[in-house]
């Protein structure tokens, strides 16, 4: 059972309720026992104030009492919290993107790298398929320069 607010209590006392609402309040306090218990000290407190300015000297009676009124209730100014997460989220954000932009840039550099290698390996499987097509020739020459025997090679 949802009790009633003290606002609506003081109201009920003070017969600024519309009617409907005064019979939906009587309704409900004859149900809770927590509600009459507030009702009842709400009166009992009225009637301690009454006493005592009935009690009092017509110059002390002048003084007035000002109607109940809900306290304003003061809001939380919550900008400032949320500005700060927001500007914490930026930085963090901002640190991930640049961790990104470190890693692709060093991926970069090791794919240049190894495109270098690669085309360095193919130079050299050139170069040995080259040196296994090679010919050799072998020219014997006697003490006076003429060509005893000549044998040619390949590389296969």
């Amino acid at each position: 059972m949802n009790c009633l607010k003290n606002e609506t209590i003081q109201a009920f006392l003070d017969n600024e309720l519309a009617p409907e609402q005064v019979s939906q309040v009587k309704k409900h306090l004859k149900k809770c026992s927590i509600c009459r218990v507030q009702l009842n000290s709400y009166k009992k407190d009225l009637t301690t104030i009454k006493n005592h300015l009935a009690n009092q000297t017509p110059a002390e009676q002048q003084v007035i009492v000002p109607p109940f009124r809900k306290p304003a209730v003061q809001q939380k100014n919550i900008w400032p919290k949320i500005r700060i997460y927001a500007v914490a989220a930026a930085i963090a954000t901002l640190i991930s993107f640049s961790f990104i932009i470190r890693q692709y840039k060093a991926d970069q550099k090791e794919m240049e790298h190894l495109k270098f290698r690669e085309q360095k390996i193919m130079q050299q499987a050139s170069m040995n398929e080259q040196w296994q097509k090679r010919m050799i020739t072998i020219t014997i020459k006697d003490k006076k320069g003429n060509i005893v025997e000549q044998i040619a090679t390949s590389g296969n």
